[in-house]
């Protein structure tokens, strides 16, 4: 109950951002962890170079990054990148500067993500247990049918 008696207001939720849409795109929980840990690691060492440049070809990258559909555009939302130069990189522009907020979006987004991923999974468990109780109350039924058939053929060779 709100402030004397009253209920408290209740507004719709905000619009997504166009980076929170981006990365609510990303329907991988390993992508989305590799973006947290790579846009922290800039936040954490910004005068380091090493953190400010990704290869695209390195193997754990490609195949979180690159081949999942989504990441690089969040990347790029973000506010990486996209270098074809010597490689194929993502870079951060130089006086390009992240902060904790960056991170906090991608992971709220791996949070949403983990949230739909546990609610489907009851939804299916939920389904397959509907279907096994009316899978079951099916025999149940059938197992009584047969009882009283025997029942019937029983009382005619008796009578």
């Amino acid at each position: 109950m709100g402030y004397a008696g009253y209920v408290p207001a209740r507004y719709a939720p905000a619009a997504p951002t166009a980076v929170q849409a981006a990365l609510y795109a990303v329907q991988s929980q390993a992508a989305l962890e590799l973006i947290a840990k790579l846009t922290k690691n800039v936040v954490i060492s910004p005068t380091e170079e090493k953190f400010k440049r990704v290869k695209l070809s390195n193997p754990k990258i490609k195949a979180a990054l690159v081949d999942t559909p989504g990441a690089i555009d969040a990347l790029l939302a973000i506010g990486w990148l996209r270098e074809q130069e010597p490689e194929e990189a993502m870079v951060v522009p130089k006086g390009r500067h992240f902060t904790m907020a960056e991170v906090r979006m991608v992971d709220d987004a791996a949070e949403r993500l983990r949230k739909r991923q546990r609610d489907e999974a009851r939804a299916s468990s939920a389904q397959q247990r509907t279907a096994a109780s009316s899978a079951a109350a099916q025999v149940r039924a059938q197992m009584e049918a047969d009882r009283r058939e025997r029942a019937a053929r029983a009382a005619d060779v008796r009578a």
